[in-house]
């Protein structure tokens, strides 16, 4: 099995304020998983999630409860240390 990576990079600006988000797919050593980096003025922070995780929609793509596409993004992550809920529309 060949190490693989896919990410994608979505960098939302309002004002001061700035959120990028880079959900991506990972190949490496025998193991495959997804995670998503979220960062702001204040964090960053990556968090991961299981390769079956990762969903191809209609107009986009879906990892766990979080929405990437043409039209938008949706996020919900709730894990220790963060909570990420919104919509952001294109």
């Amino acid at each position: 099995m060949r190490d693989y990576f896919c990410g994608w990079y979505f960098k939302c600006q309002s004002g001061e304020q700035t959120l990028a988000l880079i959900p991506a797919s990972h190949r490496t050593d025998g193991r495959r998983f997804n995670s998503m980096q979220i960062i702001t003025e204040s964090i960053s922070r990556t968090i991961f999630f299981p390769y079956d995780a990762l969903k191809r929609e209609p107009n986009g793509f879906s990892i766990a409860d979080c929405y990437f596409g043409h039209d938008g993004i949706i996020l919900h992550v709730n894990e220790e240390g963060i909570s990420v809920c919104g919509k952001i529309v294109f």
